[in-house]
């Protein structure tokens, strides 16, 4: 069912905010299709989450937080340049409130 042109702007409007945070922070998800958009009930109200960062190029390791890095850290535990699959921007938030 499609969802009232309200709630889709907001939808877009709450996923390009996220994937302006990405980049400002030196990652380029490279696969953002409907899959990877979830939407997360919370006690103040539905979030816009992106996963599946599987594919994602890192562009500014510095820009990222120790927490953050810790995700995309190839199993050299050097920065690889793309993370694990399955990863969701809100674990990259966690570890920079």
């Amino acid at each position: 069912q499609a969802l009232p042109q309200h709630d889709a702007a907001e939808l877009c409007d709450a996923l390009l905010h996220g994937l302006q945070e990405c980049h400002q922070r030196g990652v380029l998800h490279l696969d953002i299709k409907p899959s990877v958009i979830w939407e997360v009930a919370q006690p103040a109200g539905v979030i816009v989450k992106i996963l599946d960062f599987g594919l994602a190029r890192i562009t500014s390791p510095q820009s990222l937080t120790a927490d953050a890095r810790k995700f995309f850290e190839g199993p050299t535990n050097g920065l690889q340049g793309t993370a694990r699959p399955k990863l969701g921007i809100d674990r990259m938030e966690a570890a920079n409130p």
